[in-house]
């Protein structure tokens, strides 16, 4: 008896040990994952950062023929930010809209860069890029803007406000600012997947003259983008949160020998739903149909026609909401209330057929007999789809 709780001891100990290992090599891989991870998001980042050298290192020069003055960086990376003082006409079954806002550009340089050769390489006078509006799904088509040309000191001087003009000392430090502002009608294309928990993105184009060689554009650091609170969205809509992206674009010309691609600041204005109320308004009558066809279960099973009149009648409602809910949007994708109102008539089927189950006796099952079963899988079913659906719906 000793020898056998001797072993059993032994055996313990060597269990604990081997769990201890394997808890010590999953730390460990645990750990070194974490780590692979940060060192590949700061590995992200410093690529994202953009690289700048000397005019003079430009291919645009031969080798014999590079004018070390030439030494302002390149590409001139051109902050920007954009206000959005009002957004009108913005509905679900309207492609168009208009929107009221500014886009500013901000730069060091206070007066225009021209090398030997008498060519302006930047000028901080003018615009270094063009808006473009979406006017259909194929189509750009360029507004006219109303530009103003401001020269503003740096933050650590007194604030004081904008000038116009070339300042008289050049010598201080100083920050360009052009502003563009537009008053458009512009294409939107809805995407209503996840209607009516959904968020629409305006986007709005800063694109550059320049290749990316010369001109970058960059979401301002200091000057961030904001959205007036008061505007004339309908009830239910609110402008949520500004996103910038620099995207690349092929203007399809050669530029020294190679295709060129230019910079555009891609702005996009985050509208968000208040889908509740619309939830409410668009499935009031479909839930209804459910807890009616969920209350056939509560009905004797002798009175087998009071259970089939209900649950026709839970049909036709489930039904009857599909064609609302059909008749809110004018989308041809299929969006979350499509699919919560396609669930609530799959349920409502499912509780039609097992009471039809149980009455047929060909189903022998007791489980199948049983009402408090059948009620049971209806309502497990139930908590199955709808749980995936709001998955979907947040990812």
């Amino acid at each position: 008896m000793k020898g056998l709780e001797l072993n059993y001891i032994i055996w313990l100990k060597k269990k604990f040990k081997f769990n201890k290992i394997n808890l010590h090599s999953l730390t460990r891989n645990i750990t070194l994952i974490v780590l692979c991870f940060l060192l590949f998001s700061c590995d992200n980042e410093v690529q994202n950062e953009i690289k700048q050298r000397p005019l003079y290192e430009h291919p645009y020069y031969e080798d014999d023929d590079r004018d070390l003055n030439d030494s302002i960086l390149i590409p001139q990376i051109i902050e920007t930010r954009i206000v959005v003082n009002n957004i009108q006409g913005l509905e679900t079954n309207n492609e168009f809209y208009n929107i009221e806002a500014q886009i500013s550009q901000f730069s060091d340089y206070t007066e225009p860069v021209i090398d030997k050769y008498g060519d302006t390489i930047f000028n901080p006078l003018v615009s270094q890029g063009e808006l473009i509006f979406k006017y259909d799904e194929n189509e750009t088509f360029y507004s006219e803007v109303f530009s103003n040309i401001y020269y503003t000191w740096e933050p650590d001087e007194e604030y004081s406000e904008p000038k116009y003009g070339i300042p008289e000392d050049e010598e201080l430090d100083s920050t360009w600012l052009i502003e563009e502002t537009f008053d458009v009608k512009m294409f939107h294309n809805w995407d209503l997947r996840k209607y009516p928990f959904d968020k629409q993105k305006l986007k709005i184009v800063l694109r550059a003259f320049n290749d990316t060689t010369l001109v970058r554009f960059k979401e301002s650091s200091i000057n961030e983008s904001f959205f007036s609170e008061v505007n004339d969205l309908q009830q239910g809509f609110k402008i949520t949160d500004i996103d910038f992206k620099e995207e690349f674009y092929s203007t399809g010309d050669v530029y020294i020998n190679i295709p060129e691609v230019v910079s555009q600041g891609v702005y996009e204005i985050v509208i968000s739903r208040n889908g509740i109320w619309v939830f409410i308004k668009l499935f009031f009558a479909g839930i209804l149909a459910l807890i009616l066809s969920w209350l056939v279960f509560l009905i004797p099973v002798r009175d087998f026609q009071s259970r089939v009149e209900l649950s026709i009648g839970a049909v036709f409602a489930a039904v009857g909401n599909k064609y609302f809910v059909d008749s809110a949007t004018d989308s041809q994708v299929l969006t979350v209330a499509d699919i919560f109102n396609n669930i609530i008539i799959l349920l409502v089927v499912l509780n039609v057929a097992l009471v039809i189950i149980k009455r047929n006796r060909i189903f022998t099952n007791k489980k199948l007999n049983d009402t408090n079963s059948m009620a049971k899988i209806s309502i497990i079913t139930a908590l199955v789809l709808f749980s995936s659906l709001i998955i979907y719906t947040i990812v």
